[in-house]
């Protein structure tokens, strides 16, 4: 647990807060942004083990990344919550296209994929890269939801 929240699910969670930041058009120092990733991956480990019906820990993470963010930042819940909901659907999507690849592809069996702390985390890998190429492109292009 401890080593795939390491290896995982914090760059994971880094991916998450540096594309919702950019889209808003927020730049935070380092070490804001250290504590910020911090306390939603703590958050989003916390949902992962609760007993949720599927689907509901991903609508739990988008409101707390849009509370966090409208907090920290302070920018209007509105944007915060749009930025937030933007980065969950590009994170089910490089995560679905991942499995996707790895399964039919690779011929990697599913099972594998989500059954050990080891496998698991070379599997979240390429989703996690795409998303950090994401904000690499949202940085140089410039996009965001507001022009303030």
């Amino acid at each position: 647990m401890i080593v795939q929240a390491l290896f995982q699910g914090l760059p994971e969670t880094a991916s998450l807060l540096l594309i919702a930041l950019l889209l808003m058009d927020c730049r935070v120092p380092a070490s804001k942004f250290g504590i910020l990733t911090l306390i939603m991956a703590f958050m989003i480990i916390i949902l992962r083990y609760l007993p949720l019906t599927f689907g509901l820990h991903v609508v739990a993470g988008i409101l707390f990344l849009g509370l966090l963010l409208s907090f920290s930042t302070k920018k209007s819940l509105t944007i915060s919550l749009m930025a937030a909901g933007a980065t969950y659907m590009l994170l089910v999507f490089f995560e679905s296209a991942s499995h996707f690849l790895m399964v039919h592809f690779i011929d990697f069996p599913f099972e594998e994929c989500v059954s050990g702390t080891y496998t698991s985390i070379l599997i979240g890998w390429p989703h996690t890269i795409m998303m950090f190429l994401t904000a690499f492109v949202l940085w140089k292009k410039e996009i965001k939801f507001s022009n303030q």
